[in-house]
């Protein structure tokens, strides 16, 4: 419930202490959770240039369905078959590795289940399905539950068709792997150049209500809170709600961050909820995402962007 308690015995046997990491951000919350002031922090900018990094946050898909990720507006078919018309038409422009983090595998679940249905008017046509058209593009592989040599099964399958896509099929450019945030993946995973040319994130993160576990920890920070007597001693205590927003958000910033692993790569980040148009969320965002972050009303003029971009490196083939 406080991690402080621990880092307190830490800090107080060291002269100074330095917490370095990648997916700290957002910092302040982080800070407050460990009960110390910190007397400096520092959110340094990535080490990519502006001009070979992408990152579009948008609200809508190509048939112009909204898609604001909340659990109840992603359990509809209209928001499941527009987020899969999304990812055929980011796909079809992306060479290579795509990463799609998604909130749950459950909801993965869900969505195989209505990508892969056949709509009744299709008059059985090929590739009539949205599974079907993904798999002309990019052979799909999902994150698997369980950890171990299923994981490192996928891995390969991922990686060995990115190398050689024409073994799938003619117009197959890469791979597309579905994984979940806070997952194997989305942690302890490296996808550095061909790998990951462009990561697509939906919806934002937040931990799972129905957890006791985060329920206790909301409710203690808000009594916490309440009975402090001394913050101005301190650092500023957090909210029970802060707590539970900073652990969404650090899930996202650590999933957007598994592509560009050193200054000569390149590639995109798609943020996928309406929500991110306004500031209250987007300034969640790690700040080397936040100063390049775009946020499109038009689907059609987010990819046409997009594919711009990914020629550019392609037709320059800038460190392959």
């Amino acid at each position: 419930m406080n991690p402080g308690v621990i880092f307190q015995d830490i800090s107080s046997s060291a002269r100074s202490v330095i917490l370095a990491s990648g997916t700290l951000a957002p910092l302040k919350t982080y800070a407050n959770e460990l009960g110390l002031p910190f007397q400096y922090l520092l959110e340094a900018p990535h080490v990519i240039l502006p001009d070979r990094v992408w990152i579009g946050a948008i609200g809508v898909g190509p048939k112009h369905v909204p898609l604001k990720a909340t659990y109840q507006l992603a359990q509809s078919t209209e928001f499941q078959d527009e987020l899969g018309r999304l990812l055929i038409e980011i796909c079809k422009v992306t060479p290579d590795g795509v990463l799609c983090f998604l909130p749950s595998y459950t909801f993965i679940d869900c969505l195989l289940t209505r990508w892969k249905k056949v709509p009744p008017d299709c008059n059985f046509q090929v590739n009539s399905s949205l599974w079907s058209q993904l798999n002309v593009y990019k052979m799909v592989v999902v994150e698997p539950r369980k950890n171990g040599s299923d994981v490192r099964l996928i891995m390969d399958r991922f990686t060995e068709t990115i190398k050689d896509p024409k073994k799938v099929g003619p117009q197959c450019n890469g791979a597309l792997l579905l994984a979940v945030y806070r997952g194997k993946i989305s942690e302890g995973v490296d996808f550095a150049d061909q790998q990951a040319r462009a990561v697509v994130t939906v919806g934002i993160p937040y931990p799972d209500m129905e957890d006791m576990r985060i329920r206790l920890k909301i409710q203690y920070n808000n009594e916490r809170l309440k009975n402090a007597k001394r913050i101005a001693e301190m650092a500023p205590l957090i909210s029970g709600d802060q707590w539970y927003r900073a652990q969404a958000f650090r899930a996202l910033n650590q999933a957007l961050g598994r592509c560009l692993r050193h200054k000569l790569d390149w590639g995109a980040l798609l943020l996928v909820d309406s929500r991110f148009q306004n500031a209250e969320y987007s300034c969640n965002l790690s700040t080397w995402i936040r100063k390049n972050l775009r946020c499109y009303d038009r689907f059609d003029q987010m990819i046409c962007n997009l594919q711009t971009f990914v020629a550019h490196f392609n037709a320059n083939k800038i460190h392959e």
